[in-house]
């Protein structure tokens, strides 16, 4: 599939790489399908909607920065997954990247859980509040929660 993008012009998406959320993501809910898009060996990845060319996420597995992240998931997003347990899962964090990348945060709050298998994921609010909106991944000199900015729930100052 030809997809045109602000941000990447126009870009060939195989269909391994395309993603239903079928309630869109958190304030942009008419927007149910998005592409991963990989540069070479980053850890951070594009989430390129296709539904608009100009909606596009930077994302990141949480767990390359917060080993044995394993997010409460509710069982009606299960449903809507098609999967019985949340180690069927994979995750994408979004991610805010500010001028000075070294203060980049990741959000573990409201992860994507993605099941591979059929392709469908949903933005999820965890039921653990031990997971902050703005994880900071460059700074991991103390333990988890140390390292998370101030939990504001607004802006992208920390």
């Amino acid at each position: 599939m030809r997809v045109k993008t602000t941000r990447f012009a126009e870009i060939e998406v195989s269909d391994d790489k395309m993603l239903r959320f079928p309630e869109g993501l958190i304030g942009f809910e008419s927007c149910t399908r998005f592409a991963l898009i990989s540069r070479g060996d980053s850890l951070f990845m594009w989430l390129q909607s296709l539904d608009d060319p100009a909606l596009a996420f930077v994302v990141t597995d949480p767990s390359a920065f917060v080993p044995g992240y394993k997010p409460e998931i509710d069982r009606d997003s299960l449903r809507t997954l098609g999967v019985e347990s949340p180690s069927d899962l994979k995750y994408l964090s979004i991610a805010v990247v500010p001028a000075d990348p070294s203060r980049t945060t990741i959000n573990l709050r409201a992860p994507i859980a993605v099941n591979h298998g059929n392709r469908v994921a949903v933005q999820v609010v965890t039921l653990n509040p031990d997971n902050p909106l703005k994880f900071r991944v460059f700074d991991r000199g103390g333990a988890r929660g140390d390292s998370a900015c101030p939990d504001s729930g607004e802006g992208t100052s920390c």
